[in-house]
């Protein structure tokens, strides 16, 4: 049996401040990639999850790694929004991530752009970069999971550069608005970082 390898790069960060003008640059040198975001986002090596959303490479990974020798498994930096957006009321949780994962797991490779059958990815553009487009929506035992991950191959492995948005679902037309505005906010901050990465 071909021994798989997962590398899992996640990118969480934690805002601080409302408005964010200042940028860095994270790059990974041994995958050729970099991607920015606002200076005042900590970065920490943690793969968020919940009860929808998985800590594996990428959140549809049809399987989850398999600890060995020869898997290479590596959180790198994430984006997290939870602890400041989370205001939808006591005992809910709500979570936002930019994150990027990298498998080499052949079967990731060769259903890289259709990871399952149901899946109909939309072709886009950034930085000359053709990714295919997946959206992803789920919900059960009053959780949601939503987003998009985008796909492309590259030297034999499968990018998933991905935005993700998972809580607990909304009670009434209140938290129902306290949730909309949340994860507006969770967007707005996404959509300039996903559309910095760049190839090196």
């Amino acid at each position: 049996m071909k021994s798989l390898k997962y590398t899992v790069i996640l990118i969480a960060l934690v805002v601080s401040c409302a408005s964010c003008t200042k940028q860095q640059t994270y790059t990974n040198k041994k995958y050729g990639f970099s991607i920015s975001y606002p200076n005042n986002l900590k970065s920490i090596s943690k793969f968020g999850k919940s009860y929808l959303l998985p800590d594996y490479w990428s959140a549809i990974a049809e399987a989850k790694p398999i600890k060995s020798k020869s898997i290479i498994s590596i959180p790198i930096i994430s984006f997290n929004l939870d602890k400041n957006l989370s205001t939808i009321k006591p005992g809910s949780y709500y979570y936002a991530a930019v994150r990027v994962g990298i498998s080499s797991n052949p079967k990731d490779v060769k259903k890289c752009y259709q990871p399952y059958s149901y899946y109909n990815p939309k072709k886009g553009v950034i930085n000359g970069i053709t990714f295919h487009k997946l959206n992803i929506e789920a919900a059960s035992m009053s959780q949601f999971l939503s987003g998009q991950s985008y796909r492309v191959k590259r030297h034999g492995l499968c990018y998933a550069l991905e935005f993700i948005s998972t809580g607990s679902n909304p009670q009434n037309k209140s938290e129902n608005k306290k949730l909309q505005r949340i994860s507006t906010k969770a967007r707005q901050l996404a959509i300039p970082i996903i559309n910095s990465f760049k190839f090196k």
